[in-house]
């Protein structure tokens, strides 16, 4: 073997040390991991001169917490973990109780960005806020109620929105899963996609 196309780690060939240029492994087990996480760090990174007011971006998954996603939310608020709690509890009591106007009471209006319950409202049904308050009158008629299992705050970008997962049982006892957004200044409901989780 020439020395030229040899490095410095000795093997063993015809009982004769000779370097070899076998990569250094331990290398690799530091440079890898360093790269990744530079990766991930400018990936996740915000634009500077994005407005906060760009609307709500949800991806919907039964499990799925929106912070993981790459979002790189600012600092929560305190007022926004309350905004949100006080819309999720009163949103889902007053759909427990099927009384539909004090339900209907937590969403805005003026950014309202949608109500989905698959499979009963969806698509441009779901985004029209005039109709809003006569499904929800129609659904606690039929005797559809939400009995809140757990909620989670999912904090928020910048101190306007905030975003939170659901789990209820409806009438049937199933599961249903859903996010959504509060506008933290005015505690009220600007999204909420529910779906049942597939069992």
């Amino acid at each position: 073997m020439d020395d030229d196309a040899t490095g410095d780690i000795p093997k063993r060939v015809d009982n004769q040390d000779v370097p070899s240029r076998a990569p250094r492994r331990w290398i690799l087990l530091l440079v890898v991991p360093m790269a990744l996480v530079a990766a991930l760090v400018i990936w996740s990174g915000t634009e500077p001169d994005a407005p906060d007011d760009q609307g709500v971006a949800l991806t919907v998954t039964s499990s799925m917490d929106v912070t993981t996603v790459g979002l790189a939310a600012a600092p929560s608020l305190p007022i926004c973990e309350n905004a949100v709690e006080q819309a999720v509890l009163g949103f889902f009591t007053a759909m427990a109780n099927g009384d539909a106007a004090d339900a209907e009471a937590f969403f805005a209006t003026d950014d309202f960005d949608g109500y989905t319950e698959l499979p009963h409202r969806t698509d441009n049904d779901a985004r029209n806020r005039d109709t809003l308050l006569g499904y929800l009158e129609a659904r606690t008629t039929e005797g559809a109620q939400f009995h809140l299992v757990s909620h989670s705050y999912h904090g928020g970008t910048g101190d306007r929105l905030a975003n939170f997962g659901v789990d209820v049982r409806n009438e049937e006892g199933k599961t249903i899963s859903g996010q959504g957004a509060v506008n933290c200044q005015t505690s009220k409901i600007i999204v909420l996609y529910l779906a049942p989780l597939v069992e």
